[in-house]
């Protein structure tokens, strides 16, 4: 269930079997909504935290990050310089692109994700998501050999992903992606981490 968290997050995976981008496939919109900002977290089913207690506290079956204005921020082992931006695209489904900061890896990596709860400003206050993945991966391969249409595999010695340079190609394999890819749910905690 981590794997939805962290590359929203954008701090720990390397890209394994994740399209990426040397380009920004989302460009800025006045009119795409928010992620609200605070304390954010994703619970394994049966996971007891404390959310009044700081996020590095809780128990490993919980991820937390935070959204502020720079970006998002891991809570649980990012460095807490290392923001990743992120805007999103409406459609189906709804995208968002993350860009790491301040290190590895490098690019744009991508999720499908479902808004399920807004506030009375209609900032999203928690969603359901998906990464986008290059296609279904057999055991023992931590990259698929057959990407989806519209994705192109990553050649090399440490290949480990794909790529693509048309928005639509990447929301036709982020619909996919929900076979393939784990869904997790995330929610907003509150306003301020400790």
């Amino acid at each position: 269930m981590r794997a939805f968290t962290v590359s929203l997050a954008c701090l720990a995976l390397a890209g394994c079997n994740l399209v990426h981008t040397s380009k920004p496939l989302i460009g800025p919109s006045l009119t795409a909504p928010k992620l609200r900002e605070g304390l954010w977290a994703r619970q394994d089913k049966g996971c007891v935290v404390d959310p009044a207690k700081p996020a590095k506290t809780w128990p490993a079956c919980a991820d937390a990050f935070r959204v502020a204005p720079d970006g998002l921020h891991d809570l649980k082992g990012g460095k807490p310089a290392d923001a990743a931006a992120y805007r999103f695209s409406p459609g189906e489904p709804w995208l968002i692109q993350v860009a790491p900061r301040g290190g590895k890896p490098k690019g744009y990596f991508y999720a499908a994700i479902d808004p399920t709860a807004r506030d009375p400003q209609g900032r999203i206050t928690a969603l359901s998501g998906w990464v986008v993945a290059c296609g279904p991966v057999a055991k023992g391969e931590m990259v698929t050999a057959h990407p989806f249409p519209g994705l192109t595999k990553d050649r090399g010695k440490n290949a480990a992903g794909c790529s693509t340079t048309e928005l639509s190609k990447l929301r036709a394999a982020a619909r996919l992606s929900r076979t393939v890819s784990e869904v997790s749910s995330v929610r907003w905690i509150r306003d301020a981490e400790h």
